[in-house]
Formats: C-alpha cells, sequence, structure tokens
C-alpha cells in the first residue's frame, strides 16, 4: 500500500496498477507511509515559546510538549536561554543607575546620580553627603556617608578608580566596587581607601608602586586593588608616591618609592607590590606626609620624621633618613600638616607656625622666596586654628569657628576669591561663603571643605575639574556634593 494525497492505495495482485481504498481524510487523518495516520499538529522537533514556556513539538508531530524553563532562564527564540540580567532588578554601576527590563533581557540606563551630586547606592539615588575629603594633586576624592567613595579631576593615571583612563570629570564619579570604607589618603596621582574590615584599596599612578601592585600591573591603575601582605590595618596615610598602614598590633606597613618607607632601604615596592614593615614606629596616634618627608605623633607631642628633607620641611634634621628617628625641633606641636616644600605646626592654644620654602608667603610672614629651617609664627593667620590643609604654594587653616582662611599664592585662586589674585600673600584671608566646616584638605592648588551638613565645597585651580568646576571657570567655592547629613 501506499498514499496518493490522502487516499490509501492498494497494489493490483498482479503488480499491475492499483485501485483506491480507503480516503484517510474522511476519517479525519492524513495518509503517511502506506496507512492512515492521526494529522501531525507541528513539525517533528520544532520548538517555539508561547507565554514564556517552551514549546517542542513530539517526533511524531502529533503534539506539543510543554515545558517551563529553570528559575534563572528565559524563553527566547524556541530555547532556554540564560538571563542577562534579572527582570526588574535595580543596580548601581559607577554613579549610574541601571534597571534591568520585564524579559530579563537588557540592562537599560535609569539615572546618572552624580550630574545631582549624589550617588549611586543599592540600585538608587541617594544623597551622598560627605564625611571627608582627600584631595591629590589634581584630582579630589569624598569618602560619603553610605560608605561608598566618589572622585573628580585628572584621571590620566585612572586617579577616579571609575576604571578608565581618562576623560578628566568635573563631575564625582563613583569608585567603581568599593563600599563600607572608613578613611581615605591621597599620594600626587594615586588615592588609596580603608575599609571597615580593615582592608587598603588602592588606585591610580603605581609607576613606583604606589598603589600597592606590581610592576607587572601597569602604571596606571584605574580600578581599585586590594594591598597585599597587609593585616588589620586601623589608619592609612600617603605622600606623593609612597603609603604607610598602622595595623591592628600597632605595626606600620609601608609600600611605594624607596627612601620614604621606614626600612633602612631605598629599595622600593615596586617590582613586588609588597609592603614592607616599617623599623622604629609602633602604634603612632597619627601619620603625617609631604611630597617625599613622612612624620608620626607617638605621643602627646613627640614625633619622629623620615624621609627626604628637602626645603628643611624637617627643620634640622639630616637630608636623608631611612628610619624614623626622633625630631625634637617638633616637640610640643600637636597638628602637622606638609606642602610640597613648606610645613606648618599647630601649638595647644592653636597658635600657628610654620618653616620651609616661602616662595609664595605661604608660611603667612612676606619674606618670600625664602627657606627658614626653625618653625616661626605664621603673624598673617588668625589664631583659633583646629586644622591645617597645606598645597604646594598656598595654605589653609580651619577655625574654631568653621571658618577657614587661606594664604600664599594665589594665582589660581587658591584663596577662594573668585579670581585670580597675586602670587604672594601672606595675610590670611577668611573664604567667603564658607561656613560650619569640619573637614578640609588641599591639593597642589585645589581646596576642599566639608560642611557641617555634609555638603562639599571647593575652590581653587580647575584645570581638570579637580575644584569641580569646568576648565576655565571661576575659582570661587563651589558645591560639589550636595549635603543632607544626619
Amino acid at each position: 500500500m501506499f498514499c496518493a494525497s490522502d487516499i490509501l492505495m492498494l497494489c493490483n495482485s498482479d503488480g499491475k496498477g492499483a485501485q483506491a481504498g480507503q480516503n484517510c481524510g474522511e476519517l479525519g487523518k492524513v495518509c503517511k507511509d502506506g496507512k492512515c495516520a492521526d494529522k501531525t499538529k507541528c513539525a517533528a522537533g520544532a520548538s517555539q515559546c508561547v507565554d514564556g514556556k517552551l514549546h517542542t513539538c513530539k517526533v511524531d508531530g502529533s503534539d506539543w510538549l510543554i515545558e517551563d524553563c529553570k528559575s534563572d532562564e528565559v524563553c527566547k527564540e524556541g530555547s532556554c536561554a540564560k538571563l542577562a540580567c534579572t527582570p526588574g532588578k535595580l543596580w548601581c554601576v559607577g554613579s549610574v543607575v541601571m534597571k534591568c527590563d520585564a524579559a530579563g533581557g537588557k540592562e537599560e540606563l535609569v539615572e546618572n546620580c552624580a550630574t545631582g551630586g549624589k550617588s549611586c547606592s543599592d540600585g538608587a539615588c541617594s544623597s551622598g553627603w560627605a564625611a571627608k575629603v582627600s584631595l591629590a594633586g589634581n584630582s579630589s576624592c569624598a569618602l560619603r556617608g553610605n560608605g561608598t567613595v566618589s572622585c573628580w579631576g585628572s584621571n590620566d593615571w585612572g586617579e577616579l578608580g571609575d576604571g578608565k583612563a581618562s576623560p578628566s570629570s568635573a563631575i564625582p564619579q563613583a569608585v567603581v566596587g568599593l563600599s563600607g570604607v572608613v578613611g581615605l589618603a591621597a599620594g600626587m596621582q594615586h588615592h588609596c581607601a580603608l575599609t571597615a574590615q580593615g582592608a587598603v584599596h588602592c588606585w591610580g599612578n603605581n609607576a613606583v608602586g604606589s598603589t600597592g601592585a606590581p610592576a607587572s600591573a601597569g602604571k596606571a591603575t584605574p580600578l581599585p586593588v586590594q594591598v597585599k601582605g597587609l593585616a588589620v590595618v586601623t589608619a592609612i596615610a600617603c605622600a606623593h608616591y609612597s603609603c604607610c598602614a598602622t595595623q591592628l598590633d600597632g605595626t606600620v606597613m609601608c609600600w611605594g618609592t624607596g627612601g620614604q618607607l621606614s626600612d633602612g632601604t631605598n629599595s622600593g615596592t615596586l617590582n613586588t607590590g609588597l609592603p614592607v614593615k616599617a623599623v622604629n614606629l609602633q602604634n603612632p596616634a597619627a601619620m603625617v606626609a609631604g611630597s617625599t618627608a613622612w612624620c608620626a605623633s607617638e605621643g602627646v607631642g613627640q614625633w619622629k620624621c623620615w624621609g627626604q628633607n628637602s626645603n628643611s620641611v624637617l627643620l634640622k634634621m639630616p637630608v636623608t633618613t631611612l628610619i624614623a628617628a626622633p625630631n625634637a625641633g617638633l616637640n610640643g606641636f600637636t597638628g602637622l600638616d606638609f606642602g610640597s616644600a613648606h610645613a606648618c605646626a599647630l601649638e595647644a592654644g592653636g597658635a600657628l607656625k610654620c618653616w620651609g620654602y616661602n616662595k609664595n608667603s605661604q608660611l603667612g610672614v612676606s619674606q618670600p622666596n625664602k627657606t627658614v629651617n626653625t618653625p616661626i609664627d605664621a603673624k598673617g593667620v588668625a589664631g583659633g586654628v583646629v586644622q591645617l590643609a597645606l598645597g604646594n604654594h598656598h595654605s589653609c587653616a580651619l577655625h574654631t569657628g568653621g571658618g577657614v582662611s587661606c594664604w600664599g599664592d594665589d594665582s589660581v585662586g587658591q584663596l577662594g576669591g573668585g579670581k585670580a589674585g597675586l602670587a604672594n600673600n601672606a595675610q590670611g584671608v577668611f573664604v567667603a561663603g564658607v561656613a560650619s566646616i569640619k573637614h578640609l584638605d588641599a591639593g597642589a592648588a585645589q581646596t576642599c571643605a566639608v560642611r557641617d551638613d555634609g555638603a562639599v565645597l571647593c575652590w581653587g585651580q580647575s584645570n581638570y575639574g579637580q575644584a569641580g568646576q569646568a576648565v576655565g571657570a571661576k575659582q570661587a567655592p563651589v558645591n560639589v556634593i550636595s549635603g543632607s547629613a544626619p
């Protein structure tokens, strides 16, 4: 028997011809392979998606097999495929809020929090008020109230920590992958963050091992990398190209360029990326660094220093000190900060003394281009100083009333007056519009201050956006991060 359309044909006994038999169509069937068979509903092995379920045709084509995809899959183009994302989920990529579409097949941009001075946290824009700022040469970072970090300014070496080595930005960008941050430190072209778990992560210029990564990692480190070889860390500080961390047991570990690690050598840690133990330092109350000079307080008014004594920033210590040694010239000072070639220190009553290279009267006295190797009174600066922030050639002070005064070089608006001023200013000038300040820091030629409500105000040079202003904008204080601290 054989089929002719839906007719079942029967061969004659002599094999010469055939006669029509059963019309399968009359039975609601089809003629197939010499017999009447049930009609097929689909092509054998075919598949399709219907209402999110996978339909697969049976081998005989008689019907569809229907099944659900797995919980992490979606039915797409006739097969179960892994979800690109969880349908409806919101998450953060840097400062940007992302959302997964309803089908789980596409990621969509919802909002860039940075444009409103906010940060992205748990898939939403948060007020992102700041607790602290830490400024490098031409970039600035803020520790947000939610434990994240945002940076702005130069990104030539990946200083913004957003995974790129350019471009620069005047708008704060979220540092990728950081949370639970409790402390910040900055060098000339790199930044480091301390987490609540005691880990240290650094990013930026690694040309001499400043980020704690080995030389093989490359010079630019645009994403935070955890510094290996450290135990639980309680505090961090950075010079231009070196950093040190105090561990829970009181020991100090340092990494970066040689001669600044208090390990007795000039070797540095570029090749290994592993910190070395600092000699003659134990449980310092504070560590302060300049460009190549370091000091640590190990008691009230007692300081040990090491590194390079360029421009007498370490007073009368040797030109090079490879292991931390007492610095009697600093006895009695309760606070200390370094610029690139000068230093200032606080006395118990809030009075201020400065020394080093006075190129632009940044010592608070009118003796430009003179090097001073003994602390002298900063006569042009008001008293009641509680914190210092020194830049390359300018100095700023936070006073007891919450105001900020600055002096020294004003050639690119470092004193906050809104325009380029004189290169030599020995008289401290209170920055207009800056009040209720609780913390401040200075970069090469920019200064940022944190207000009581967590807002961040910056002024000074902004050629890379480091003062939160577009290139060419006036240098008066601007609100870089909105404040709404509880």
